[in-house]
């Protein structure tokens, strides 16, 4: 008897595509990966995965790409073998956290070779069904395609294994060209540590290729055309739109053409002898509520700093803000801040923070904060109550000291009129 130890349901579609993908492990710890229709309208879209193996072999081989292979077992249902490895977005995130983009742009460059060796590519010309799902779009000259197209090749769906590559999904296939250009910038996009990249590498990755960067809106307006086809073009309520309803990090696709996926921290030192400030710290974190640290050694040579934490309006709470004097650490107070509201610790920015404070014969220098900001989309709200708030507490403070004065003069009358033997 086999037991589910991983389950996913995709029931945020059309019914004709929902699905169940369960990891099956028997009792030699065999395990196999089963995907399996939850309407019976989705039984065809399961089966083709069948059909489609053999298909994407061929078109993949002169690459020593394999494909994972996959067998119907059932009426809408399908298995695959389970296969152990790394796959490359984890890799590529891995090597982007140790800072090696040389083996980032290799692999993307394998994957990209991948793609355009496919059999028989060639120049794509858009089709009936393609405009059917992606729209009627001007795209660039120059693009090519092959007679079957997967859009499931994504870094997440590369296997990297002891015997090479594996394809490992490919539940979207499409038997109509479809630009493999848009196939390689959908990939960078769905990795998320690649958005966290310097444009100039980025431009680097995409030039693989030949996706230039203004290139990339197209694109976005393919991939919401795909979306809004797999969930129905008239669902309003499919969990990634809900998100943003109920306050959770969501990254949405019109980030692809902007520099949102990111922000820059910086840390300025302003030299004693009047020249121009010095970048003392640059680091960019993706996008969410993030703890920043960050330690200056040496700052003797400078008069004061100006933080600039987080391009974006944000709430940003000092945790620690110290100076080195002494061999003794002190705490350091702000000079100058462009926050709406500040609450003990906490600063409410509705602009770009700018933080500013001078060094008092520190030599060293540790500044610590939690930053929440982009998708936290009540920042501005939550500052304008507060705003609100504070307005109402100095009324009520003006109030309620006229009523005290007014209170302690008539006191005052009523010892004067009683002194006198005046009665009321």
């Amino acid at each position: 008897m086999k037991n589910v130890i991983y389950a996913k349901y995709s029931r945020e579609r059309r019914e004709e595509f929902q699905i169940a993908t369960l990891i099956l492990e028997d009792g030699e710890s065999e395990k196999t990966v089963r995907k399996q229709a939850l309407h019976e309208k989705a039984f065809a879209h399961v089966e083709a995965m069948a059909v489609n193996a053999p298909r994407l072999a061929r078109n993949y081989q002169s690459q020593g790409l394999r494909v994972c292979p996959c067998k119907r077992d059932g009426e809408g249902r399908v298995s695959f073998p389970f296969i152990r490895g790394e796959n490359m977005d984890q890799f590529l995130a891995e090597r982007i956290a140790e800072g090696d983009f040389k083996q980032v742009k290799e692999k993307v460059g394998l994957f990209w070779q991948f793609l355009s060796s496919q059999k028989d590519v060639e120049p794509f010309v858009p089709g009936e069904k393609f405009r059917e799902i992606f729209g009627e779009i001007s795209l660039p000259d120059g693009l090519t395609a092959a007679p079957v197209s997967n859009l499931d090749m994504v870094f997440s769906n590369i296997l990297m294994d002891g015997e090479g590559f594996a394809v490992t999904d490919y539940e979207w296939v499409f038997d109509f060209p479809v630009p493999i250009q848009f196939l390689f910038a959908r990939s960078l996009l769905l990795q998320g540590a690649i958005q966290t990249l310097s444009r100039e590498q980025q431009e680097e990755l995409y030039a693989l290729g030949g996706v230039k960067l203004e290139e990339r809106p197209l694109y976005h307006e393919m991939e919401v055309c795909f979306q809004k086809y797999v969930t129905g073009r008239e669902e309003l309520n499919v969990l990634s739109r809900l998100h943003a309803k109920m306050g959770t990090d969501c990254y949405f696709l019109d980030y692809w053409n902007t520099e949102h996926l990111y922000y820059r921290v910086r840390l300025l030192g302003i030299p004693r002898d009047g020249s121009e400030p010095v970048c003392l710290h640059e680091s960019r974190h993706f996008q969410g509520t993030v703890e920043e640290k960050i330690q200056v050694p040496d700052t003797g040579r400078y008069r004061a700093f100006t933080l600039l934490p987080v391009d974006t309006e944000a709430i940003l709470k000092i945790n620690r803000l110290e100076g080195t004097r002494e061999e003794k650490e002190e705490k350091v107070s702000l000079t100058y801040h462009n926050g709406q509201v500040k609450n003990g610790d906490a600063y409410y920015f509705k602009e770009p923070p700018r933080m500013e404070f001078e060094n008092r014969e520190y030599h060293s220098l540790t500044v610590e904060y939690v930053v929440w900001h982009r998708n936290h989309f009540l920042i501005g709200e939550s500052i304008d109550l507060r705003v609100e708030n504070e307005q109402l507490r100095r009324e009520l403070g003006k109030y309620t000291g006229r009523l005290h004065n007014r209170v302690i003069r008539k006191i005052g009358r009523l010892l004067r009129d009683r002194r006198s033997g005046k009665t009321e």
